[in-house]
Protein backbone atom coordinates (compact mmCIF):
# COMPACT_ATOMS: atom_id res chain seq x y z
CA UNK A 1 0.00 0.00 0.00
CA UNK A 2 1.05 3.42 -0.63
CA UNK A 3 0.32 6.96 0.79
CA UNK A 4 -1.84 8.98 -1.52
CA UNK A 5 -1.49 12.74 -1.19
CA UNK A 6 -4.57 15.32 -1.03
CA UNK A 7 -6.26 15.78 -3.87
CA UNK A 8 -4.74 19.14 -5.69
CA UNK A 9 -7.80 19.87 -7.50
CA UNK A 10 -9.44 19.98 -3.79
CA UNK A 11 -9.87 23.05 -2.10
CA UNK A 12 -9.32 23.41 1.39
CA UNK A 13 -11.44 25.66 3.86
CA UNK A 14 -10.64 27.56 7.01
CA UNK A 15 -6.85 27.29 7.02
CA UNK A 16 -4.08 30.08 7.73
CA UNK A 17 -0.36 30.71 7.08
CA UNK A 18 -0.38 29.65 11.04
CA UNK A 19 -1.26 26.44 10.56
CA UNK A 20 1.63 25.55 8.34
CA UNK A 21 4.11 27.28 10.97
CA UNK A 22 4.19 24.95 13.83
CA UNK A 23 4.29 26.32 17.39
CA UNK A 24 8.34 24.94 17.81
CA UNK A 25 9.26 26.83 14.45
CA UNK A 26 12.35 29.35 14.53
CA UNK A 27 11.03 31.34 12.69
CA UNK A 28 8.55 32.28 14.89
CA UNK A 29 11.15 33.34 17.65
CA UNK A 30 13.31 35.20 14.81
CA UNK A 31 9.63 37.26 14.49
CA UNK A 32 9.34 37.95 17.62
CA UNK A 33 12.53 38.49 19.02
CA UNK A 34 13.72 41.06 15.76
CA UNK A 35 9.77 43.02 16.66
CA UNK A 36 10.54 42.87 20.21
CA UNK A 37 14.28 44.93 19.70
CA UNK A 38 12.74 47.35 17.33
CA UNK A 39 10.01 48.20 19.40
CA UNK A 40 12.26 48.62 22.14
CA UNK A 41 14.44 50.93 20.21
CA UNK A 42 11.58 52.75 17.86
CA UNK A 43 13.35 56.05 17.31
CA UNK A 44 16.67 54.48 16.59
CA UNK A 45 16.60 53.45 13.41
CA UNK A 46 15.76 56.04 9.87
CA UNK A 47 14.21 54.08 7.12
CA UNK A 48 12.18 55.78 4.00
CA UNK A 49 8.41 54.97 3.83
CA UNK A 50 7.60 57.84 5.91
CA UNK A 51 6.12 59.81 3.12
CA UNK A 52 2.52 58.78 1.82
CA UNK A 53 3.25 59.84 -1.78
CA UNK A 54 4.98 57.42 -4.06
CA UNK A 55 5.42 53.88 -3.84
CA UNK A 56 5.37 51.98 -0.41
CA UNK A 57 8.35 50.91 0.76
CA UNK A 58 8.90 47.85 2.20
CA UNK A 59 9.31 47.68 6.40
CA UNK A 60 12.99 47.22 7.15
CA UNK A 61 12.00 44.93 10.07
CA UNK A 62 11.11 42.87 6.90
CA UNK A 63 14.32 42.86 5.35
CA UNK A 64 16.15 42.11 8.67
CA UNK A 65 14.12 39.07 9.48
CA UNK A 66 14.84 38.03 5.63
CA UNK A 67 19.14 38.38 6.50
CA UNK A 68 19.09 36.78 9.59
CA UNK A 69 16.86 33.69 8.02
CA UNK A 70 19.19 33.52 5.26
CA UNK A 71 22.62 33.75 7.04
CA UNK A 72 21.18 31.07 9.75
CA UNK A 73 20.17 28.58 6.50
CA UNK A 74 22.93 29.37 4.22
CA UNK A 75 21.27 31.37 2.28
CA UNK A 76 23.03 34.99 1.58
CA UNK A 77 22.80 36.43 -2.03
CA UNK A 78 20.00 38.66 -2.82
CA UNK A 79 18.82 36.58 -5.70
CA UNK A 80 18.24 33.46 -4.14
CA UNK A 81 16.97 35.30 -0.83
CA UNK A 82 14.35 36.82 -3.51
CA UNK A 83 13.48 33.28 -4.68
CA UNK A 84 12.99 31.92 -0.87
CA UNK A 85 10.03 34.75 -0.34
CA UNK A 86 8.01 33.60 -3.57
CA UNK A 87 8.31 29.50 -2.13
CA UNK A 88 9.86 29.34 1.27
CA UNK A 89 6.68 28.90 3.21
CA UNK A 90 8.55 30.00 6.26
CA UNK A 91 9.88 33.00 4.70
CA UNK A 92 6.15 33.91 3.40
CA UNK A 93 5.20 33.68 7.27
CA UNK A 94 7.75 35.10 8.49
CA UNK A 95 7.24 38.18 5.76
CA UNK A 96 3.93 37.99 5.59
CA UNK A 97 3.81 37.30 2.10
CA UNK A 98 6.06 40.55 1.01
CA UNK A 99 8.20 39.44 -1.96
CA UNK A 100 11.28 41.80 -2.26
CA UNK A 101 13.27 41.48 -5.37
CA UNK A 102 16.84 40.95 -5.75
CA UNK A 103 17.60 44.60 -6.25
CA UNK A 104 15.73 45.84 -3.36
CA UNK A 105 17.85 43.26 -0.86
CA UNK A 106 21.31 43.93 -2.27
CA UNK A 107 20.53 47.80 -1.99
CA UNK A 108 19.49 47.18 1.30
CA UNK A 109 22.44 45.40 2.30
CA UNK A 110 24.83 47.70 0.96
CA UNK A 111 23.37 51.47 2.11
CA UNK A 112 21.24 50.81 4.85
CA UNK A 113 24.38 49.30 6.76
CA UNK A 114 23.68 51.83 9.72
CA UNK A 115 20.88 50.07 10.59
CA UNK A 116 21.94 46.71 10.12
CA UNK A 117 24.83 47.86 12.68
CA UNK A 118 22.09 49.87 15.06
CA UNK A 119 20.26 46.24 15.58
CA UNK A 120 23.21 43.51 15.76
CA UNK A 121 24.20 46.01 18.72
CA UNK A 122 21.22 46.22 20.38
CA UNK A 123 20.75 42.19 19.80
CA UNK A 124 23.86 42.34 21.99
CA UNK A 125 22.89 44.38 24.59
CA UNK A 126 20.00 42.51 24.94
CA UNK A 127 21.88 39.36 25.75
CA UNK A 128 23.72 41.30 28.53
CA UNK A 129 20.11 42.68 29.62
CA UNK A 130 19.24 39.01 29.87
CA UNK A 131 22.52 38.06 32.21
CA UNK A 132 22.86 35.72 29.09
CA UNK A 133 27.03 36.28 28.77
CA UNK A 134 30.11 36.94 30.75
CA UNK A 135 32.82 39.46 31.34
CA UNK A 136 35.12 37.14 29.99
CA UNK A 137 35.91 37.12 26.22
CA UNK A 138 37.73 34.26 23.43
CA UNK A 139 39.17 36.77 20.94
CA UNK A 140 40.65 35.07 17.30
CA UNK A 141 40.64 36.35 14.09
CA UNK A 142 40.18 34.53 10.71
CA UNK A 143 41.10 35.22 7.06
CA UNK A 144 38.12 34.85 4.88
CA UNK A 145 38.50 35.02 1.15
CA UNK A 146 37.96 38.33 -0.59
CA UNK A 147 35.37 38.77 -3.55
CA UNK A 148 37.95 38.92 -5.97
CA UNK A 149 40.37 36.67 -7.93
CA UNK A 150 43.45 34.90 -6.90
CA UNK A 151 45.43 36.42 -9.45
CA UNK A 152 46.90 40.07 -7.69
CA UNK A 153 49.01 42.24 -9.21
CA UNK A 154 52.06 42.30 -7.37
CA UNK A 155 54.91 45.19 -7.74
CA UNK A 156 57.71 42.84 -8.46
CA UNK A 157 56.26 42.01 -11.86
CA UNK A 158 54.69 45.59 -12.59
CA UNK A 159 57.92 46.42 -12.41
CA UNK A 160 59.58 43.64 -14.24
CA UNK A 161 56.63 44.12 -16.95
CA UNK A 162 57.19 48.00 -16.96
CA UNK A 163 61.05 47.49 -17.51
CA UNK A 164 60.34 45.18 -20.48
CA UNK A 165 57.77 47.28 -21.90
CA UNK A 166 60.23 50.42 -22.10
CA UNK A 167 62.85 48.49 -23.38
CA UNK A 168 60.23 47.66 -26.47
CA UNK A 169 59.53 51.09 -26.48
CA UNK A 170 63.02 52.34 -27.04
CA UNK A 171 63.21 49.46 -29.78
CA UNK A 172 60.50 50.84 -32.00
CA UNK A 173 61.31 53.90 -31.14
CA UNK A 174 64.99 53.39 -32.45
CA UNK A 175 63.26 51.68 -35.32
CA UNK A 176 60.61 54.69 -36.30
CA UNK A 177 63.16 56.98 -36.53
CA UNK A 178 65.16 55.01 -38.85
CA UNK A 179 62.22 54.96 -41.13
CA UNK A 180 61.90 58.52 -40.58
CA UNK A 181 65.33 59.35 -41.82
CA UNK A 182 64.43 57.27 -45.11
CA UNK A 183 67.65 54.39 -44.32
CA UNK A 184 66.68 51.32 -46.24
CA UNK A 185 66.68 49.03 -43.13
CA UNK A 186 64.97 45.56 -43.34
CA UNK A 187 62.17 46.62 -41.07
CA UNK A 188 59.73 44.03 -40.42
CA UNK A 189 56.88 46.47 -39.67
CA UNK A 190 55.52 49.55 -41.50
CA UNK A 191 55.89 53.21 -40.08
CA UNK A 192 52.02 53.15 -39.65
CA UNK A 193 52.39 49.62 -37.90
CA UNK A 194 54.78 50.64 -35.75
CA UNK A 195 52.98 54.10 -34.79
CA UNK A 196 50.12 51.63 -33.69
CA UNK A 197 52.47 49.50 -31.65
CA UNK A 198 53.89 52.04 -30.06
CA UNK A 199 50.11 53.64 -29.06
CA UNK A 200 49.14 50.09 -27.53
CA UNK A 201 52.68 49.97 -25.48
CA UNK A 202 51.73 53.70 -24.30
CA UNK A 203 48.47 52.59 -22.98
CA UNK A 204 49.93 49.26 -21.37
CA UNK A 205 53.23 51.69 -19.87
CA UNK A 206 50.21 54.06 -18.68
CA UNK A 207 48.35 51.06 -16.73
CA UNK A 208 51.52 49.75 -15.45
CA UNK A 209 51.96 53.03 -13.88
CA UNK A 210 48.70 53.45 -12.92
CA UNK A 211 49.03 50.08 -11.01
CA UNK A 212 52.29 51.36 -8.87
CA UNK A 213 50.89 54.31 -7.79
CA UNK A 214 47.63 52.81 -6.30
CA UNK A 215 50.32 50.42 -4.88
CA UNK A 216 51.81 53.59 -3.58
CA UNK A 217 48.70 55.24 -2.17
CA UNK A 218 47.23 51.99 -0.44
CA UNK A 219 50.98 50.85 1.01
CA UNK A 220 50.32 47.60 -0.29
CA UNK A 221 52.91 45.78 -2.54
CA UNK A 222 49.52 43.41 -3.73
CA UNK A 223 46.63 44.97 -5.20
CA UNK A 224 43.44 42.89 -6.39
CA UNK A 225 41.45 45.14 -9.82
CA UNK A 226 38.32 44.08 -8.45
CA UNK A 227 38.64 44.56 -4.51
CA UNK A 228 42.07 46.93 -4.07
CA UNK A 229 40.88 47.22 0.43
CA UNK A 230 41.61 43.33 0.25
CA UNK A 231 44.93 42.19 1.18
CA UNK A 232 46.90 39.45 -0.31
CA UNK A 233 46.64 36.79 3.26
CA UNK A 234 48.48 33.42 3.76
CA UNK A 235 45.85 30.40 4.83
CA UNK A 236 44.71 27.07 4.82
CA UNK A 237 44.66 27.22 1.02
CA UNK A 238 48.06 29.40 0.58
CA UNK A 239 47.76 32.84 -0.32
CA UNK A 240 44.59 34.30 -1.00
CA UNK A 241 43.12 38.14 -1.55
CA UNK A 242 41.31 38.23 1.83
CA UNK A 243 40.13 40.15 4.85
CA UNK A 244 41.03 39.13 8.46
CA UNK A 245 38.05 38.76 10.78
CA UNK A 246 38.07 39.65 14.65
CA UNK A 247 35.78 38.24 16.94
CA UNK A 248 34.88 38.52 20.72
CA UNK A 249 32.87 35.50 21.96
CA UNK A 250 32.16 35.55 25.87
CA UNK A 251 32.77 32.33 26.90
CA UNK A 252 29.11 31.35 28.76
CA UNK A 253 27.20 30.90 26.09
CA UNK A 254 29.58 31.24 23.10
CA UNK A 255 27.42 34.54 21.82
CA UNK A 256 29.62 36.88 20.05
CA UNK A 257 30.08 40.38 21.41
CA UNK A 258 32.10 42.16 19.12
CA UNK A 259 33.25 41.90 15.90
CA UNK A 260 35.18 44.08 12.84
CA UNK A 261 37.49 43.76 9.98
CA UNK A 262 41.13 44.44 8.98
CA UNK A 263 43.61 43.79 6.22
CA UNK A 264 45.69 43.16 8.45
CA UNK A 265 47.33 39.61 7.86
CA UNK A 266 48.51 39.02 11.55
CA UNK A 267 46.77 39.89 15.07
CA UNK A 268 49.41 41.44 16.49
CA UNK A 269 47.99 44.59 16.34
CA UNK A 270 44.05 44.09 17.26
CA UNK A 271 43.52 43.69 20.49
CA UNK A 272 43.31 47.16 21.69
CA UNK A 273 41.10 47.67 19.07
CA UNK A 274 39.13 44.49 19.98
CA UNK A 275 38.72 45.92 23.62
CA UNK A 276 37.45 49.43 22.09
CA UNK A 277 34.93 46.83 20.26
CA UNK A 278 33.26 45.45 23.17
CA UNK A 279 33.59 48.97 25.25
CA UNK A 280 31.50 50.66 22.26
CA UNK A 281 29.42 47.50 21.43
CA UNK A 282 27.79 46.47 25.25
CA UNK A 283 29.28 48.84 27.43
CA UNK A 284 31.19 46.30 29.96
CA UNK A 285 31.86 46.48 33.86
CA UNK A 286 35.16 44.87 33.02
CA UNK A 287 36.64 42.85 30.22
CA UNK A 288 38.95 39.90 30.39
CA UNK A 289 40.44 38.87 27.05
CA UNK A 290 41.68 35.41 26.00
CA UNK A 291 44.13 35.46 23.30
CA UNK A 292 46.25 32.66 21.66
CA UNK A 293 49.53 33.21 20.41
CA UNK A 294 49.37 35.70 17.61
CA UNK A 295 48.38 38.91 19.99
CA UNK A 296 51.21 38.78 22.39
CA UNK A 297 52.69 42.16 21.79
CA UNK A 298 53.24 42.70 25.72
CA UNK A 299 53.17 46.74 25.43
CA UNK A 300 49.81 46.61 24.40
CA UNK A 301 49.18 44.26 27.10
CA UNK A 302 50.87 46.66 29.55
CA UNK A 303 49.00 49.48 27.95
CA UNK A 304 45.14 47.68 28.60
CA UNK A 305 46.29 46.69 31.86
CA UNK A 306 47.69 49.75 33.30
CA UNK A 307 44.63 51.94 31.86
CA UNK A 308 41.87 49.16 33.72
CA UNK A 309 40.81 48.94 30.64
CA UNK A 310 40.81 44.96 30.30
CA UNK A 311 43.03 42.25 32.08
CA UNK A 312 44.85 40.05 29.66
CA UNK A 313 45.08 36.03 29.32
CA UNK A 314 47.21 35.51 26.37
CA UNK A 315 49.49 32.19 25.64
CA UNK A 316 53.23 33.08 24.80
CA UNK A 317 55.61 32.12 22.37
CA UNK A 318 58.89 31.04 24.21
CA UNK A 319 61.38 34.09 24.82
CA UNK A 320 63.81 34.61 22.49
CA UNK A 321 67.35 35.80 25.01
CA UNK A 322 70.36 35.07 25.70
CA UNK A 323 69.59 32.84 29.45
CA UNK A 324 73.48 32.94 30.07
CA UNK A 325 73.44 36.76 30.64
CA UNK A 326 72.55 37.45 34.28
CA UNK A 327 70.67 41.14 35.47
CA UNK A 328 71.89 42.86 38.33
CA UNK A 329 68.96 44.72 39.19
CA UNK A 330 70.47 46.99 42.14
CA UNK A 331 73.67 48.21 39.85
CA UNK A 332 71.56 47.97 36.59
CA UNK A 333 74.05 45.51 34.67
CA UNK A 334 74.45 42.48 32.53
CA UNK A 335 76.86 39.48 33.35
CA UNK A 336 77.89 37.46 31.23
CA UNK A 337 78.58 34.20 30.83
CA UNK A 338 82.65 34.73 31.53
CA UNK A 339 82.43 37.54 34.30
CA UNK A 340 82.39 40.08 32.42
CA UNK A 341 80.49 43.85 33.36
CA UNK A 342 78.03 45.22 30.74
CA UNK A 343 76.36 48.34 32.10
CA UNK A 344 73.58 50.82 30.67
CA UNK A 345 75.10 52.10 27.39
CA UNK A 346 72.10 53.80 25.74
CA UNK A 347 68.29 53.75 24.98
CA UNK A 348 67.26 52.97 21.68
CA UNK A 349 63.71 53.39 19.77
CA UNK A 350 62.99 51.05 17.36
CA UNK A 351 60.78 52.14 14.08
CA UNK A 352 57.47 50.61 15.80
CA UNK A 353 58.16 53.10 18.79
CA UNK A 354 58.94 50.44 21.34
CA UNK A 355 62.39 51.52 23.45
CA UNK A 356 65.10 49.28 24.26
CA UNK A 357 67.98 49.74 27.00
CA UNK A 358 71.01 48.66 25.21
CA UNK A 359 74.14 47.48 27.15
CA UNK A 360 77.51 46.75 26.37
CA UNK A 361 80.53 45.06 27.24
CA UNK A 362 83.86 47.07 27.49
CA UNK A 363 86.27 44.51 28.14
CA UNK A 364 85.91 41.77 25.06
CA UNK A 365 89.29 41.91 23.71
CA UNK A 366 90.84 38.93 25.62
CA UNK A 367 87.48 36.89 25.96
CA UNK A 368 88.32 33.38 25.03
CA UNK A 369 84.59 33.25 23.24
CA UNK A 370 84.46 36.64 21.83
CA UNK A 371 84.42 34.69 18.38
CA UNK A 372 81.53 33.43 19.44
CA UNK A 373 79.83 35.74 21.10
CA UNK A 374 79.79 38.77 18.60
CA UNK A 375 81.42 39.78 15.47
CA UNK A 376 81.22 43.60 17.08
CA UNK A 377 84.81 45.21 17.01
CA UNK A 378 83.64 47.23 19.98
CA UNK A 379 82.18 45.06 22.12
CA UNK A 380 79.01 42.70 22.62
CA UNK A 381 75.74 44.76 22.89
CA UNK A 382 72.74 42.97 25.20
CA UNK A 383 69.02 44.59 24.72
CA UNK A 384 66.75 44.67 27.19
CA UNK A 385 62.94 46.00 26.95
CA UNK A 386 62.42 48.93 28.86
CA UNK A 387 59.27 47.22 30.50
CA UNK A 388 61.61 44.17 30.62
CA UNK A 389 60.27 44.03 34.62
CA UNK A 390 56.40 43.76 33.43
CA UNK A 391 56.76 41.35 30.99
CA UNK A 392 58.47 39.02 33.31
CA UNK A 393 56.04 39.54 36.01
CA UNK A 394 52.93 39.18 33.42
CA UNK A 395 55.07 35.46 31.82
CA UNK A 396 54.73 34.51 35.28
CA UNK A 397 51.27 34.85 35.96
CA UNK A 398 50.58 33.32 32.48
CA UNK A 399 51.79 30.64 34.01
CA UNK A 400 50.31 29.92 36.88
CA UNK A 401 47.90 27.24 37.09
CA UNK A 402 44.11 28.93 36.58
CA UNK A 403 45.56 31.14 34.50
CA UNK A 404 46.61 28.64 32.51
CA UNK A 405 42.97 26.90 32.04
CA UNK A 406 41.43 30.08 31.25
CA UNK A 407 43.68 30.19 28.11
CA UNK A 408 43.21 26.55 26.94
CA UNK A 409 39.33 27.91 27.38
CA UNK A 410 39.80 30.12 24.73
CA UNK A 411 40.06 27.30 21.63
CA UNK A 412 36.68 25.79 22.81
CA UNK A 413 34.90 29.01 22.83
CA UNK A 414 36.11 30.76 19.39
CA UNK A 415 37.38 27.92 17.51
CA UNK A 416 34.00 26.59 16.26
CA UNK A 417 32.35 29.97 16.01
CA UNK A 418 34.42 30.45 12.78
CA UNK A 419 34.43 26.75 11.54
CA UNK A 420 30.03 27.46 11.64
CA UNK A 421 30.47 30.77 10.11
CA UNK A 422 33.19 29.37 7.54
CA UNK A 423 30.29 26.51 6.73
CA UNK A 424 27.58 29.24 5.87
CA UNK A 425 29.63 30.84 3.66
CA UNK A 426 31.16 28.60 1.73
CA UNK A 427 33.76 28.98 -0.96
CA UNK A 428 32.79 32.06 -1.11
CA UNK A 429 32.26 33.43 1.95
CA UNK A 430 32.10 37.45 1.16
CA UNK A 431 29.45 38.74 -1.49
CA UNK A 432 30.69 42.50 -0.87
CA UNK A 433 33.76 44.65 -1.74
CA UNK A 434 35.62 47.25 -0.04
CA UNK A 435 36.76 46.68 3.61
CA UNK A 436 33.68 49.09 5.12
CA UNK A 437 31.11 46.71 3.34
CA UNK A 438 32.77 43.53 4.22
CA UNK A 439 32.48 44.81 7.48
CA UNK A 440 28.35 44.74 7.35
CA UNK A 441 28.57 41.30 5.97
CA UNK A 442 30.29 40.10 8.62
CA UNK A 443 27.93 41.83 10.88
CA UNK A 444 25.18 39.67 8.99
CA UNK A 445 27.16 36.23 9.82
CA UNK A 446 27.38 37.04 13.38
CA UNK A 447 23.29 38.24 13.35
CA UNK A 448 23.12 34.83 12.02
CA UNK A 449 25.17 33.30 14.14
CA UNK A 450 23.94 34.97 17.94
CA UNK A 451 20.01 33.71 16.98
CA UNK A 452 21.28 30.84 15.94
CA UNK A 453 22.50 29.88 19.50
CA UNK A 454 19.33 31.71 21.19
CA UNK A 455 17.23 29.13 19.02
CA UNK A 456 19.52 26.63 20.92
CA UNK A 457 19.13 27.43 24.08
CA UNK A 458 15.64 28.75 24.48
CA UNK A 459 12.20 27.75 23.00
CA UNK A 460 9.79 30.70 22.13
CA UNK A 461 7.86 30.15 25.42
CA UNK A 462 10.89 30.32 27.59
CA UNK A 463 12.44 33.01 25.80
CA UNK A 464 9.07 35.29 25.92
CA UNK A 465 8.87 34.29 30.11
CA UNK A 466 12.64 35.46 30.64
CA UNK A 467 11.95 38.73 28.91
CA UNK A 468 9.26 38.86 30.81
CA UNK A 469 10.84 38.05 34.01
CA UNK A 470 13.20 40.85 33.46
CA UNK A 471 10.43 43.55 32.30
CA UNK A 472 8.82 42.79 35.70
CA UNK A 473 12.64 43.45 37.62
CA UNK A 474 12.80 46.27 35.85
CA UNK A 475 9.14 47.93 36.76
CA UNK A 476 9.90 46.43 40.45
CA UNK A 477 13.18 48.79 40.33
CA UNK A 478 11.34 51.34 38.98
CA UNK A 479 8.61 51.18 41.63
CA UNK A 480 11.56 51.34 44.35
CA UNK A 481 13.19 54.28 42.99
CA UNK A 482 10.21 56.68 42.72
CA UNK A 483 8.95 55.47 46.20
CA UNK A 484 12.29 56.10 48.14
CA UNK A 485 12.36 59.74 45.61
CA UNK A 486 9.15 60.33 46.95
CA UNK A 487 9.68 59.61 50.62
CA UNK A 488 12.91 61.43 50.09
CA UNK A 489 10.92 64.64 49.00
CA UNK A 490 8.28 64.76 51.96
CA UNK A 491 11.17 64.05 54.32
CA UNK A 492 13.35 66.74 53.24
CA UNK A 493 10.00 69.12 53.26
CA UNK A 494 9.70 68.16 56.69
CA UNK A 495 12.61 68.75 58.06
CA UNK A 496 12.20 72.29 56.22
CA UNK A 497 9.11 72.83 58.15
CA UNK A 498 10.78 72.09 61.82
CA UNK A 499 13.34 73.98 61.37
CA UNK A 500 10.96 77.32 60.48
CA UNK A 501 8.84 76.70 63.43
CA UNK A 502 11.26 75.59 65.56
Amino acid sequence: MLLAGIDREQTQLFSSFNDFIKDDNPVRTIDYFVDLLIKENPNEFEYKGESDEGRPAFPFSALLKLFVYGYINRIRSSRNLSRECKRNIELIWLLRGLKPEYRTIAYFRIHYKDIISKYNTFFKRKLVELKLTSNEFAIDGSKFKANASKDMLSREATLKLLKNLDETMKEYLESLEKIDKEETPDEELSKEQLESKIEALESKIARCKATLSTMDSVGKDHISTTDIECSLMKSRDGYIPGYNAQFAAETKNHFVMAEYVTDSGNDIQELPVMVEELEKEILPDEIDTLTDKGYPDLDLIEELETSGCATCYSALPEEKKDKDFKYDTKRDIYICPQGKELPRFRTKKSKNGRQTIQYKCKDCECCPIRSKCTKSKTGRLYSRNINQEFRDSYRARMLEPENKAKIKKRGSVIEHIFGNVKVTGGKIPLLLRGKEKVGTEIKLYVMGYNMKRLLTLFTLPELIELVSKMKEKEAEMSRNILFFCLFFQIYTKKQRYLKKYN
